[in-house]
């Protein structure tokens, strides 16, 4: 049977930085170094798809993962001023 309602369309994403932050930091704890990875395909993912705000939300929490790899962000809290 077809669909007879309408689709709505997504709502536009509204990261801040605190959101990315979050994000990067349940990745890490569950995935550990893959977390890059993992955040990556989902970059790409949104990328094929275009979404750019998810894309661009994706690209940032890969960043956010990788400077708490290698130690320039710190793992137990962010302060934005």
């Amino acid at each position: 049977m077809a669909q007879t309602r309408a689709i709505r369309a997504a709502r536009s994403a509204h990261i801040r930085a605190h959101d990315v932050y979050g994000m990067a930091l349940k990745l890490l704890a569950q995935h550990g170094p893959a977390a890059v990875d993992i955040a990556a395909f989902a970059e790409a993912e949104h990328d094929i798809r275009g979404d750019r705000q998810r894309k661009a939300a994706w690209r940032a929490v890969e960043s956010t993962v990788s400077d708490m790899l290698s130690r320039r962000l710190p793992t137990s809290g962010i302060i934005i001023h």
